[in-house]
């Protein structure tokens, strides 16, 4: 049962890959982000008292070009007449999450070392399709400490145990509703509610990036200004109207490495 269970979610992972690539949304692109997988501390951070806990990404530092994502999002709305919000809505969505989901911005994921032995580690990442997942480590789902990395911020944590519950019975349950809200606002089918729901909005930077600053106090700018107002209307959007900022793989990486 389980294993029928895990090959039809990679398989709905696979078909949405292809699908993905196949739609015409995908012919236009925008600037290739630079990622780099340099780093490799698949113990953790050796000058860090352990338990620790790091937020890692694989973007070089530099924050996305948002007016490029902008020109796709225009680009898509624009094969549609101004004032049918239903179907300009439908295709930016779909284009942002094409662009979104694809990896070309990059990662952004969670790891608590217990201690400085090998597999002594708990990860959290959020991803397209799956949502949250935890001690992720296939090939759809890597959040894993072998996973190579640009820049990362890690900080001493004082009680493992009872962060990694906070972290799954408190803090990831309330992000999970957020995302959830985010990803229906925007049209995003819902897979499994529980998990959390993956968005442009709601992405892998917007989870780890609210995720640490919950469980460290820490004040991380994981999110850059973006002018949703300027876009709802076009966009057949409203709810942007109350967007400011977005959350951004490059902005942790900047941040970190500021």
């Amino acid at each position: 049962m389980r294993k029928n269970k895990i090959f039809s979610i990679v398989l709905i992972a696979f078909t949405f890959g292809i699908l993905g690539a196949l739609m015409p949304s995908t012919t236009v692109k925008a600037r290739t982000m630079d990622i780099d997988t340099s780093q490799y501390e698949p113990t953790g951070n050796p000058n860090v008292s352990y338990p620790q806990i790091s937020i890692r990404t694989d973007r070089a530092p530099e924050r996305t070009n948002i007016a490029e994502i902008v020109k796709l999002a225009d680009e898509a709305a624009a094969k549609y007449p101004i004032g049918d919000s239903a179907h300009r809505s439908k295709a930016v969505t779909k284009r942002l999450i094409s662009y979104f989901g694809s990896g070309s911005l990059g990662h952004a994921w969670i790891v608590i070392f217990h201690s400085n032995k090998p597999g002594d580690y708990t990860s959290y990442g959020f991803h397209e399709v799956f949502g949250w997942v935890k001690n992720g480590s296939s090939y759809f789902t890597d959040d894993s400490a072998g996973r190579k990395f640009a820049v990362e911020k890690t900080l001493p944590l004082g009680d493992d145990k009872t962060s990694c519950e906070n972290i799954e019975k408190t803090i990831m349950p309330h992000l999970s509703e957020e995302s959830v809200a985010i990803a229906r606002m925007m049209g995003v089918y819902v897979f499994w509610p529980s998990r959390g729901a993956y968005s442009p909005i709601g992405n892998c930077a917007w989870a780890a990036g609210n995720l640490w600053n919950a469980v460290t106090g820490d004040n991380l700018n994981f999110e850059q200004e973006f002018d949703g107002a300027a876009h709802a209307s076009d966009w057949g959007m409203p709810f942007l109207n109350g967007v400011t900022k977005i959350a951004d793989p490059g902005m942790v990486a900047e941040s970190i490495a500021k």
